[in-house]
């Protein structure tokens, strides 16, 4: 725009419908399980809804319609295209074609025949961009952090570059054969289902000793584990268990919990499964302390925090749960359960270490060093299997799709993302949630806190097998634009010089949250799985151990010898380097 030229303001300088967007994005902020949400693909932290980006970029956009016009006049203009953009910030909307369409031409026509080009620098899990995408917007999607550019290629890039094509899987299903069109990615999620369950039939029948039976032939798919230390009584020093709460199922007549035998001359403890209310609430461990089971002594946290440092911290299994063919059959601990978890030997695991110090953790306190602590050793080994036959699986989707390895490339990344995903269900920091009677996964905050009595499952059937990650990646892809090129992702700190753009960019983006989050830290527990299989496919995006720290704009003291001041600096100047003109 020149000097002379009049600058108009758009539409969200001057007015926007806040409740209705408030209102349109219920479905996505209230609804964690949303079917069919792009969300699916892979967590992140902080996620902006859709419905909410749709409308703010939209109204970034548009001009004021009601410039230049009488107040009244003005006041309707506004109105109309206010309650446009209230039926764009909608989940509903987010498959609507028709309205999609109406809002694209309104963008062309604003600038005049020509689509605007599109940047966001901090896009994250690529809430933003998507939306660009769908209202028609050439985008350029960039982030520093490897897990974001994942997560963005199989968001924005391999979905519109690999529409409309059929399944390239071995089909043997003859109502499959007969279907002729594969609209969209509707081939590409039948592929993800398929090579899904293909991975975990592999990964069952090479891990089948590690997960025997229940006593009656139950398929046993968790397991609950009770961390343990010595007690410090010197006329005790019993192995006290530290157990959050004995509840197991707390519905209405479904009134389930863990019952402690105990021998005290022995110093021993026998685990039952009991029905009924019982003391399930009365558990041993909590926020000022704990107690021992056997002499009832308190203990100050700070002990058991030195017994972990000391690695003198052990697990005990107290429970387990079979599939039932309508509900959950607890069962006490075997022998032959404990042993096949004693069995499991990983030959791989991810041995990077933790941050001393960062946003949101607090395990390190308890000894927990290296992301391979924070799984057991039966987990580590199921999970670098399944990255194993990740590999296996790229190469026998390469030889099905006849060579195109461009195709097979995108596969791994899609059925390593569910691998990835998976993790945050399976390692040592998981709950059991009594009231709905499932796991609860690690990443519910932005955090990696301690967990006293946690849960194992299986990833090779069952409600979290690898097939139902893999089905979580597809359904993932119901809802991301089709009919749009495919975005440029660009790997790219965001102080550094943009990309190159054949006309100004339209910028819109959600920046780092200051030190709320501490993105790369939290992602380097997925990090280290993705790079397990992907270093092959994308070595550029996959060269570090870990994801960049030192460029990363957040405020973080402990990156900067313990300094606020030098973490706001870093911040502050960070940004300013980044919006100057």
């Amino acid at each position: 725009m020149t000097a002379k030229e009049h600058y108009r303001k758009k539409l969200i300088e001057v007015a926007l419908p806040l409740a209705a967007i408030n209102e349109g994005s219920k479905p996505e902020t209230e609804n964690p399980f949303l079917k069919g949400h792009p969300r699916a693909i892979h967590n992140w932290w902080a996620r902006t809804p859709l419905s909410v980006s749709r409308a703010i970029l939209f109204a970034q956009l548009i001009d004021d319609p009601g410039e230049g016009l009488k107040p009244e006049e003005a006041r309707k203009a506004r109105e109309k295209l206010l309650d446009f953009v209230a039926k764009l910030a909608t989940w509903e909307a987010t498959t609507d074609e028709k309205l999609m369409g109406k809002a694209r031409e309104m963008i062309r026509a604003q600038f005049k025949g020509k689509m605007p080009e599109f940047w966001d620098m901090f896009a994250g899990r690529a809430s933003i961009p998507l939306e660009a995408q769908r209202l028609g917007l050439k985008v350029t999607s960039s982030d520093l952090n490897p897990v974001a550019i994942t997560i963005q290629r199989a968001l924005l890039e391999f979905p519109s570059k690999f529409k409309d094509r059929p399944p390239v899987h071995p089909e043997d299903n003859k109502n499959l054969v007969r279907q002729m069109e594969w609209k969209g990615t509707s081939g590409l999620a039948e592929d993800i289902r398929w090579y899904g369950e293909w991975i975990r039939a592999r990964a069952e029948r090479k891990l089948a000793e590690l997960y025997p039976k229940g006593p009656n032939g139950e398929r046993v798919v968790i397991w609950l584990w009770a961390r343990t230390v010595k007690c410090p009584n010197p006329a005790c020093k019993a192995q006290m268990p530290l157990v959050r709460s004995f509840s197991l199922a707390t519905k209405k007549g479904r009134e389930t919990f863990i019952s402690a035998k105990i021998d005290r001359r022995k110093k021993e403890v026998t685990w039952e499964v009991r029905l009924g209310d019982g003391p399930a609430s009365k558990g041993t461990v909590g926020k000022k302390g704990a107690h021992c089971i056997f002499c009832d002594s308190p203990v100050e946290l700070q002990y058991v925090r030195d017994e972990g440092k000391a690695g003198r911290i052990t697990l005990t299994m107290i429970a387990a749960v079979a599939e039932g063919s309508q509900q959950n059959i607890y069962l006490p601990p075997s022998a032959k359960q404990v042993q096949a978890a004693e069995r499991a030997k990983p030959e791989w695991a991810p041995e990077t270490e933790l941050p001393h110090q960062a946003l949101g953790f607090r395990v390190q306190l308890y000894g927990m060093k290296r992301h391979c602590d924070l799984f057991t050793s039966r987990q580590l080994t199921a999970l670098s299997t399944l990255c194993d036959i990740v590999k296996e699986a790229h190469e026998q989707i390469e030889n099905d799709a006849k060579g195109d390895k461009a195709y097979a490339d995108a596969m791994a990344f899609y059925l390593t993302c569910a691998l990835s995903r998976l993790t945050d269900y399976m390692n040592s920091l998981c709950t059991w949630n009594p009231t709905n009677e499932n796991v609860g996964h690690l990443f519910q905050r932005q955090a990696i806190p301690i967990v006293w009595d946690f849960v194992e499952a299986t990833p090779v059937y069952g409600k979290l097998s690898y097939a139902v990650a893999a089905d979580w990646i597809a359904g993932a892809l119901n809802a991301v634009p089709r009919d749009c090129s495919p975005a440029r992702i660009i790997q790219l700190d965001a102080r550094q010089p943009p990309p190159e753009f054949q006309s100004q960019p339209v910028v819109s983006t959600d920046p780092p949250y200051y030190d709320n989050i501490g993105y790369a830290d939290l992602s380097d527990f997925f990090y280290t799985w993705l790079r397990a299989v992907l270093k092959q496919i994308d070595p550029q995006t996959f060269a570090t151990l870990l994801s960049p720290k030192e460029s990363e704009l957040i405020a973080s003291p402990h990156r900067h010898n313990g300094s606020f001041e030098l973490a706001e600096r870093h911040f502050r100047e960070g940004f300013a380097q980044i919006f100057e003109i």
